[in-house]
């Protein structure tokens, strides 16, 4: 009787949204009982850094992010605990995107996209 929660990374290095979507359904086939949508960080530090700066790498904006939530929020079921809409990175070591150091504006732009949109958790679950 153990719960499951499945973490999914938004905008990692060469994913499409079809990707990205994928991964959702995945897990929401899977039997795990929650899931927690993360944002790619890009931290100092990282190998990631030297991608960015060089073109190979793309931070998704804050509206791809708000777009992707809202389609995974909809692919899986109703019954499904949703842990986390968005994370935290370290302010002293983000790189970006820094959009998502407002946390409370992301969420309620990801409300607010879900109602005016009108989707719901478990809508377009198959």
């Amino acid at each position: 009787n153990i719960e499951v929660v499945a973490h999914t990374i938004f905008g990692l290095p060469g994913e499409t949204e079809e990707d990205m979507l994928k991964t959702v359904d995945y897990i929401a086939h899977s039997g795990a009982t929650g899931i927690k949508f993360h944002l790619l960080h890009l931290m100092e530090g990282t190998k990631m850094v030297e991608q960015y700066e060089s073109g190979e790498l793309k931070l998704l904006t804050q509206e791809e992010y708000i777009d992707l939530v809202c389609k995974g929020v909809a692919m899986i079921p109703e019954d499904m605990v949703v842990h986390r809409l968005t994370g935290d990175a370290p302010r002293e070591l983000l790189i970006g995107p820094m959009w998502s150091l407002k946390k409370w504006e992301v969420l309620n732009a990801i409300d607010k996209a879900l109602e005016d949109n009108d989707i719901w958790q478990g809508k377009n679950f198959k």
